[in-house]
């Protein structure tokens, strides 16, 4: 119930906050995402019918991340406790993004790993207009093809 109330208010200070600066715009948006909701709403941005969509799992990396249906296809979202937790997930994953740690992964496409602070996100896909989304979101991919 307290957490509830805490969100309840969180809410009404946003939604007072937006209005009385006429809402984000491009101008005022953040530069990067920082977290789940901002992935989206850069994509979204974008001109990109994006969804929110299921937890996925992925074996190699140590925390549960949320997906994004996004033309076709998915981006999937981890957000970790600190950016040191996500920098050293990030570390472990090769250039090419095909080996994570002493996993080799077979990817149905072209992976592309991005980091901005606690997040990092896995899009598999070559989407021209995604990738850029995600660029312009997150900054340039830091692993993958």
């Amino acid at each position: 119930m307290h957490r509830r109330r805490i969100a309840l208010v969180g809410f009404v200070v946003l939604a007072v906050g937006s209005a009385a600066c006429g809402g984000l715009s491009a101008s005022n948006r953040p530069q990067h995402a920082t977290d789940y909701a901002s992935v989206l709403d850069h994509l979204r941005a974008a001109g990109l019918s994006a969804e929110p969509g299921e937890e996925v799992e992925q074996p190699f990396l140590a925390v549960t991340g949320r997906m994004i249906q996004v033309r076709g296809g998915d981006v999937q979202v981890f957000s970790y406790s600190d950016p040191a937790a996500a920098a050293a997930q990030a570390a472990r994953i090769s250039a090419d993004g095909a080996t994570v740690g002493t996993a080799n992964i077979h990817w149905i496409g072209p992976p592309h790993f991005y980091r901005h602070g606690v997040i990092l996100v896995v899009y598999v896909g070559d989407d021209a207009q995604v990738l850029r989304a995600l660029e312009s979101a997150l900054g340039p991919q830091f692993a993958g093809r």
